[in-house]
């Protein structure tokens, strides 16, 4: 089940933090198990978009312009056109002294996340009853939603190099690419909760609106958590 899935895993991830503890700072370590946690968060309710989004796009948004499969590949397509821009912006910023420390951009894809939902949310609530939702909607959340991973994922293994205590790098780096698993389990369980309709367009869109209320909240509260343990994290990377 997901709750033995979930409990598992908080077993391996405190057996390995606790060992790898003995040998360096509690505040390090505690720092990296942070970094983890916000990772499974955010890839919780970044898959939504291949599974209560992508269920929602297949019978409740106008796919005359794209099928459900194509409006995936506009994210993909942004991921590729913005990560040499993405990546030249933080080069950019720390020559002219005004780095983005790895909890600012985590907290920045956490935003950008919040307002991919957000551009979908007002799409469906703009949108007449019994009408589909536009694409154009859609298809403008994907991109942010682009950039927003570009935020999170491209810094990941860089950033556990730094944080990993001396000799446990690769299995940091293992637990890192485990998150994405945790998430995914996650990101099933938070889309059990919305039934998208196949046959009922108001409820469908009525669900899904309930289901993107609940990850903005996720979102948001995740955010300020950031905010909160910032200065923490910086002192202690």
């Amino acid at each position: 089940s997901t709750f033995m899935v979930f409990t598992n895993n908080s077993v391996t991830f405190k057996v390995i933090l606790g060992i790898s503890m003995k040998k360096s700072s509690f505040k390090k370590v505690f720092v990296a198990g942070i970094f983890f946690l916000l990772s499974i968060i955010y890839w919780g309710l970044y898959f939504q978009i291949f599974i209560s989004v992508l269920l929602f796009t297949q019978y409740s948004v106008d796919n005359s312009l794209l099928n459900p499969s194509q409006f995936l590949s506009v994210e993909s397509l942004s991921v590729l056109f913005f990560v040499g821009i993405l990546g030249k912006f933080w080069i950019y910023l720390d020559k002219k002294r005004m780095k983005v420390e790895d909890i600012d951009k985590f907290n920045i894809a956490f935003v950008l996340l919040t307002v991919t939902f957000l551009i979908i949310l007002v799409s469906i609530l703009i949108s007449h009853e019994h009408t589909k939702v536009s694409a154009y909607g859609i298809i403008f959340a994907y991109i942010i939603l682009g950039v927003s991973e570009l935020s999170l994922s491209a810094i990941g293994l860089s950033m556990i190099t730094k944080i990993a205590p001396k000799g446990f790098v690769a299995l940091y780096m293992g637990i890192w690419l485990l998150t994405l698993g945790v998430g995914g389990k996650l990101g099933g369980f938070l889309a059990s909760f919305f039934y998208i309709s196949d046959s009922d367009l108001g409820l469908s869109k009525a669900n899904m609106s309930d289901g993107l209320d609940t990850f903005i909240v996720i979102a948001i509260l995740t955010s300020i958590i950031i905010l909160l343990l910032r200065k923490f994290v910086n002192k202690n990377v």
